[in-house]
């Protein structure tokens, strides 16, 4: 029955590999990052040593919930400023929907640069060190 049950919700195919994770987000993240990267790209033969396969990331999130419930959302990086599409979600208080000015170029899996927009404006800038120190 459940596994029926997941089949039709996940769209479960032959052939399909599913993970699961069960701990706070950014931690489960992780770890299914880990070992996507690693052991399941070696098994399925996904890397080519030959090939360049480059990647942009560009829609970090701003904040994030701290693993430590009393603690809230705290910055990814308080220098980073906002994407100017995101700036109203920062003033209704969407923390996670506020996106970073900021950007990572990778390489076959391995992040090789990165960069962001500061933020330039004072009030901000103090708001958002104050929020990372929490």
């Amino acid at each position: 029955m459940e596994k029926q049950a997941l089949r039709d919700r996940l769209q479960i195919e032959e052939g399909d590999l599913i993970l699961f994770a069960a701990d706070e987000w950014e931690i489960a993240c992780e770890a299914d990052s880990a070992v996507c990267v690693s052991r399941i790209a070696e098994l399925q033969r996904l890397t080519n040593a030959e090939q360049l396969d480059f990647l942009w990331v560009t829609d970090f999130p701003l904040l994030q919930r701290d693993a430590r419930p009393a603690n809230g959302t705290r910055c990814t990086i308080p220098l980073h400023d906002r994407k100017p599409r995101t700036c109203p979600l920062l003033e209704e208080k969407r923390y996670g929907e506020v996106r970073a000015e900021a950007y990572d170029v990778v390489l076959n899996g391995v992040e090789i640069g990165g960069g962001s927009i500061r933020i330039h404006e004072r009030d901000l800038q103090a708001k958002m060190c104050l929020r990372s120190s929490v």
